[in-house]
């Protein structure tokens, strides 16, 4: 999945940042144990937008955490899937409700 790249989507923007995440020295044969746990801290602007582009297979399970973030501010992610399918989101363990139709954005509303 990685190295995982992030843009910035706002006008003007110049943000593009490729994270790779720490070598996972459990080795099991020819293949490494993938028992670590990836991370990919980045320092990014709140109340932005930012597109999310895997490398390679996305993971089936990610977690997002801002800390230390404006109160009132937030950030918007477009992650992009290499096929289509149903996903679900989670906001401190509840799964969200899907949005309504938006016909300018030919698509469900953002959450």
């Amino acid at each position: 999945m990685q190295p995982i790249e992030i843009t910035g989507n706002e006008a003007g923007s110049t943000y593009d940042n490729m994270l790779n995440s720490a070598m996972d020295h459990v080795w099991d044969g020819f293949y490494t144990g993938q028992t670590r746990l990836s991370r990919f801290p980045m320092q990014i602007e709140n109340d932005k937008d930012y597109t999310i582009k895997f490398t390679g297979t996305p993971p089936g399970n990610m977690r997002f955490i801002l800390k230390d973030g404006i109160e009132g501010k937030g950030v918007f992610f477009r992650i992009i899937y290499a096929e289509a399918g149903a996903y679900e989101i989670k906001v401190a363990g509840v799964v969200q409700e899907s949005t309504d139709w938006n016909s300018e954005l030919g698509g469900p509303a953002p959450l």
